[in-house]
């Protein structure tokens, strides 16, 4: 399908996935992204041809001298500049789309991509933040891949900026997403990665032992290693905690 094609087109040019650095010798690479999953809300529409009728795109503050139908479609207009090699101007159609399909995970994801590529890291940290935050818990593998680059990337400028907390929580919660991934296929890797899983879970605890963001990660530590005693104390007692803080500096939206 057309739409397929596009976004096959956005991983192409935005997305370069890197494996989490474990320390040891168990590593997974997270593998490249399908072009098209269901999680995605709203594929990337055809772009119209050149002999169809155009005007000039008034309601796009990104790409002003852009071409495109009567209807703005803030996501042609992203693949448009994609493919000229405008990726900030593409990032700018994204954050436009995105603040009216905001579950559109995966596209958040590339918009992160986008920003990383372009060493804008505060609004590429802003949206890998995002996405981690409100990824559903039961989501596929297409997404826990996407989620292990974003902890991956996340644990990166926690290390440029010396946050040992954020790096240790990010190392722990990329460990968790590979020992769930390699729980059914490979189960002595999974128990090494559960191991060092907890190891950074300690490491944050040690850090700042009440932070409530710590409390997920628990629970699925426990739920992974067959503790349900365990994990329905966590349970419990995360519902008696006050509400998360977030775990880096406040990113304005206004970038």
């Amino acid at each position: 399908m057309r739409c397929q094609t596009w976004l096959g087109l956005f991983f192409l040019m935005c997305v370069s996935c890197t494996s989490l650095p474990l320390g040891g010798s168990a590593q997974i690479l997270a593998p490249p992204l399908p072009a098209a999953t269901a999680t995605t809300q709203q594929p990337i529409p055809a772009i119209p041809s050149s002999s169809s009728p155009t005007t000039a795109a008034a309601d796009s503050p990104f790409d002003k001298d852009e071409s495109v139908t009567d209807v703005y479609d803030p996501l042609s207009s992203a693949a448009r500049c994609l493919a000229r090699g405008e990726k900030l101007q593409a990032a700018g159609h994204l954050e436009r789309y995105l603040k009216q399909q905001p579950q559109a995970h995966l596209f958040r994801f590339q918009l992160a991509e986008i920003y990383h590529s372009c060493q804008r890291f505060g609004p590429a940290q802003l949206h890998f933040e995002l996405f981690v935050k409100y990824l559903p818990p039961n989501c596929g593998e297409t997404l826990r891949q996407a989620a292990l680059v974003a902890h991956t990337r996340l644990r990166e400028y926690a290390q440029s900026r010396g946050d040992t907390f954020a790096e240790a929580y990010h190392r722990a919660a990329g460990l968790l997403l590979l020992a769930q991934s390699a729980q059914a296929i490979q189960p002595v890797l999974a128990d090494e990665l559960l191991g060092q899983a907890r190891q950074a879970l300690a490491q944050a605890q040690a850090s700042r032992p009440s932070h409530p963001a710590l409390i997920p990660l628990q629970l699925k530590l426990h739920q992974l290693s067959g503790h349900d005693d365990a994990a329905g104390f966590v349970e419990q007692a995360r519902y008696h905690l006050a509400f998360p803080q977030p775990l880096s500096p406040t990113l304005s939206l206004n970038y």
